[in-house]
């Protein structure tokens, strides 16, 4: 719920439970519920996969 409302992010949230990545993705799935990945998070994504040579 905290997830949901944006009062924690993903990775405080999987620390919390001691969870996966996976785990936390598929827990959402099973409760109709998405990331918070926006554009701007995904344009910060491609700039640090170009910045290791990675793209």
């Amino acid at each position: 719920m905290l997830y949901q409302q944006g009062k924690i992010s993903a990775g405080k949230v999987r620390a919390w439970i001691g969870i996966t990545v996976l785990e936390f993705q598929q827990e959402l799935a099973k409760r109709e519920l998405y990331t918070n990945y926006d554009v701007e998070d995904f344009q910060a994504d491609l700039q640090t996969l170009q910045s290791m040579g990675l793209l």
